[in-house]
């Protein structure tokens, strides 16, 4: 298994991969273009995808924000939530949004340094990895 740059090439080509990674992300929004997305996000792969980390920069305050980061179904409690978060921290992650009901998602980020400072519509809003004084967004 390795990382590997996520591009929109990827997208197109293994649509239904990324699709049964997280059948809640509409495929349109892992297509659409964001601020630094092309050069940030990643995606694990063994043949096919088997987790990807979708990261944006936030022009504004310059900071790395994670749009959405998904392991494949039959591949969660491998560990492998773990190694795309390190690997998204490393590239300089600092806030997500989070479903107030995925509490497993928000241990994996916890788990990672992150912490909740805020709440908007629903969404935890957390900040951690690089910084400790990371912009929300």
């Amino acid at each position: 298994m390795k990382f590997a740059t996520l591009t929109p090439a990827d997208v197109e080509t293994y649509d239904f991969q990324f699709k049964s990674v997280d059948p809640t992300w509409p495929l349109d929004k892992l297509k659409a273009d964001r601020p630094g997305k092309w050069e940030l996000s990643f995606v694990l792969w063994d043949h096919v995808p088997i987790a990807y980390c979708v990261l944006t920069r936030h022009e504004r305050f310059g900071t790395v924000h994670i749009g959405n980061l998904a392991v494949h179904p039959d591949f969660r409690g491998w560990g492998f939530g773990d190694r795309v978060m390190r690997e998204a921290v490393r590239r300089g992650a600092q806030s997500v949004k989070v479903d107030i009901a995925n509490t497993r998602a928000q241990k994996l980020y916890i788990r990672h340094g992150f912490c909740v400072t805020g709440l908007d519509n629903g969404y935890l809003l957390m900040t951690g990895g690089r910084s400790s004084d990371a912009a929300v967004v």
